[in-house]
């Protein structure tokens, strides 16, 4: 998944140089708060974007959680950034309620009830249980089928404006809780 579809926090230029007036006496303490606030901002996004996929592709909010995250606070000089990411493959087949039958697997997805004529559910040493396909003729190797629907799903939703909005207004309302804290703590 191309990183540039993915939606960024940035704190505003101003925003950055009034916390640094503000804490200019406290060391680091700055950079703490920036950092909080981009923090609480990728929250806001990632979770924008897994009610958004969860109600399009009618999955459960935990099995979207884990498709989701964020990458850690940036900082470049007086630039800082957050992104939310997502996985570039699908969800595991085995995820879903499935059945094996003489046909293949049968998988209920949201959409309907797929069958996966060559597939079969086996456990790994590991105790994973998954539902694979061989690559070819030969025993070995095998490869884990997915769904293909995630990764479109999650790139339509992190284009949703609504979704950096969230994260931006989530940022700069802890920004200003989060100076406020620090101005407090240190008076």
């Amino acid at each position: 998944m191309p990183a540039s579809a993915m939606p960024v926090v940035e704190i505003p230029a101003d925003a950055i140089q009034r916390v640094h007036d503000a804490l200019a006496a406290w060391d680091g303490t700055a950079g703490r708060v920036i950092k909080a606030a981009l923090r609480t901002g990728r929250n806001a996004m990632r979770t924008r974007m897994i009610r958004i996929v969860a109600r399009e592709l009618g999955l459960d909010r935990k099995v979207v959680r884990e498709r989701i995250w964020g990458s850690r606070v940036h900082e470049e000089g007086e630039f800082y950034s957050v992104r939310s990411r997502a996985g570039a493959y699908g969800w595991p087949l085995d995820r879903f309620p499935h059945s094996q039958t003489p046909r293949g697997v049968n998988v209920d997805l949201p959409g309907g009830s797929v069958t996966y004529p060559h597939a079969f559910t086996a456990t790994m040493p590991t105790g994973h249980e998954g539902i694979f396909e061989r690559k070819r003729a030969d025993r070995l190797p095998i490869k884990s089928l997915r769904t293909d629907a995630a990764t479109a799903a999650i790139v339509r939703a992190a284009g949703e404006p609504e979704v950096q909005e969230a994260g931006q207004t989530a940022a700069m309302n802890a920004l200003e809780r989060r100076l406020d804290q620090e101005l407090g703590a240190l008076r």
